[in-house]
C-alpha cells in the first residue's frame, strides 16, 4: 500500500507531505485513543521516517508522552491543538493521524484494535441517518 498526500493541522500552520509505503493502517478503539480523539476511535497510518516531509511549521509542534504508557504519545500544533504526524516512542517510524491528510486516497483500514473497548454508542451510531452537511 502506498500513499501520496499532503496534510496539515486545523489552522494550517503545520504542513507536511506524505509519500511512500504504508506499513499499517488501523482504527484504535482503546480508551486512550478515545480521549485523544474525543470520539470513538483514532485512525492511524504507519510509515517510514523517510515518508514524511515537513513543509512548514515544525517549530509549532509539541509532543506529549504519557509516562506510564509504553507506546502512547502524540504531537500537536501549539496554535490549534490538532494532532499531526508523530514519531513512535522508539523513534523508528511515523504514525500519521489519517484525519490530518488534506488529499483523498484509496487506502482502507486493515484492522480495528481494542474492539471490546469501543464506545458503547458506536454500533448504534453506524445506523443513524446520514447527511452531507449540517441538518
Amino acid at each position: 500500500m502506498n500513499v501520496d498526500a499532503n496534510g496539515s493541522c486545523l489552522c494550517e500552520s503545520v504542513r507536511f507531505s506524505l509519500a511512500g509505503e504504508v506499513t499499517d493502517f488501523y482504527l484504535c478503539h482503546c480508551k486512550r485513543c478515545q480521549k485523544e480523539s474525543g470520539s470513538a476511535f483514532t485512525s492511524s497510518m504507519f510509515v517510514s521516517l523517510e515518508s514524511v516531509e515537513w513543509i512548514s511549521g515544525i517549530e509549532n509542534v509539541k509532543r506529549f508522552e504519557l509516562p506510564e504508557a509504553q507506546h502512547f504519545c502524540l504531537d500537536f500544533c501549539v496554535h490549534c491543538g490538532s494532532v499531526v504526524p508523530y514519531l513512535s516512542r522508539n523513534r523508528e517510524f511515523y504514525i500519521v493521524p489519517v484525519g490530518t491528510l488534506d488529499d483523498r486516497f484509496d487506502l482502507r483500514p486493515l484492522k480495528q484494535l481494542f474492539w471490546a473497548d469501543r464506545a458503547p454508542w458506536y454500533d448504534d451510531a453506524l445506523q443513524c441517518p446520514r447527511y452531507d452537511g449540517y441538518k
